[in-house]
């Protein structure tokens, strides 16, 4: 520090006061640039950003198209599937069940139909032939998900009927865990939405990892549905339902266990913190079959998150630093 004084000193001496002063300006700008941006990568700093960057997404969210419905796996519908299921039991899903659901959606008319579980293990051949049976008639297409790290047909029995796809696709890439991005390609099979999307549309497939752009939820929904981005019903319930609420809609099947009440004991599954938790139905965790139908919706629009690139960052911190050792 004091090498630089008697650099500063010798400048002022040689060029007079203006260039010293310019100098000072100019050495003060940069390491307040440098102070900023090192601090912008800072935990207290990060949930700052964080936290304005929710707030600013949340609110500003647009409508989702309104072409998709959701079939909640919830506590009725496990209800219902252990009364047929052979052994009686909550979990894991029973195959039969599930199958006997999607035919029904397809009975419905229903454009696609995605089931935002597993269904690369099954318990016998018998098991996965008799699943098989259960949709072989099914004409729209069955988009289900399976471990990265299996492949079809190799480490388990493959359906012609079904188009297997990486659900675990929604990246939490900070400290607090909060998924605000989606990896359209995250595997050797592609993201759940991201099949869907080919499938029902012939979008052209992302590659890259991007920003979700949520929507807002449903205007239609209210009490343990408030928050869903469409309509919501349990699978319970399903082939009690009218024809139109499926009729050509993409629908998703998955687990929801979305409370009415902030105080309820029912326990909560495959659920995460998202920039939608400072609004209603989503403080406890938005469904992770939701963030899918989120991404898919962004997808179809064609619309994307945009953030400044480091450079203009840094050259609105400089043009602020300087500003302000001007004013000063």
């Amino acid at each position: 520090m004091g090498r630089l004084f008697r650099v500063l000193e010798g400048l002022r001496a040689a060029r007079g006061k203006g260039w010293t002063d310019f100098a000072v300006t100019a050495i003060v700008v940069m390491l307040s640039t440098v102070a900023a941006l090192f601090l912008n990568t800072t935990t207290p700093i990060r949930f700052i950003e964080n936290l304005t960057y929710d707030l600013r997404l949340s609110g500003g969210a647009p409508a989702a198209q309104p072409q998709f419905v959701i079939v909640k796996i919830d506590g009725e519908a496990t209800k219902a599937m252990a009364e047929v299921s052979a052994c009686h039991c909550l979990a894991p899903i029973d195959k039969a069940w599930l199958g006997d659901l999607i035919a029904s959606l397809d009975d419905k008319g229903a454009k696609a139909i995605v089931v935002d579980y597993l269904l690369d293990t099954w318990s016998s051949p018998e098991e996965f032939a008799d699943f098989d049976s259960r949709v072989a008639k099914v004409k729209a297409p069955i988009i289900v998900a399976a471990d990265p790290g299996m492949k079809a047909g190799v480490d388990f029995p493959m359906s012609a009927k079904l188009h297997y796809a990486d659900a675990r696709a929604l990246m939490h890439v900070d400290y607090d865990d909060v998924i605000r991005r989606y990896d359209p390609n995250p595997s050797q099979y592609r993201a759940l939405a991201t099949e869907v999307g080919i499938l029902t549309t012939g979008m052209k497939p992302l590659t890259a990892p991007f920003d979700i752009r949520y929507r807002k939820p449903d205007a239609s929904v209210s009490a343990e549905n408030a928050g869903s981005i469409s309509p919501a019903y349990s699978a319970a319930y399903v082939g009690f339902l009218p024809e139109a609420l499926f009729k050509d809609k993409i629908v998703f099947i998955g687990s929801v266990t979305r409370s009415a009440s902030a105080d309820s004991d029912a326990p909560k599954e495959d659920m995460h913190a998202t920039p939608m938790r400072f609004l209603p139905g989503h403080q406890q965790g938005t469904p992770g079959v939701e963030v899918h139908v989120h991404a898919l919706s962004q997808m179809l629009a064609g619309d994307q998150v945009r953030r400044p690139a480091v450079i203009w960052d840094a050259i609105l911190v400089l043009s602020a630093a300087l500003a302000g050792a001007l004013l000063g």
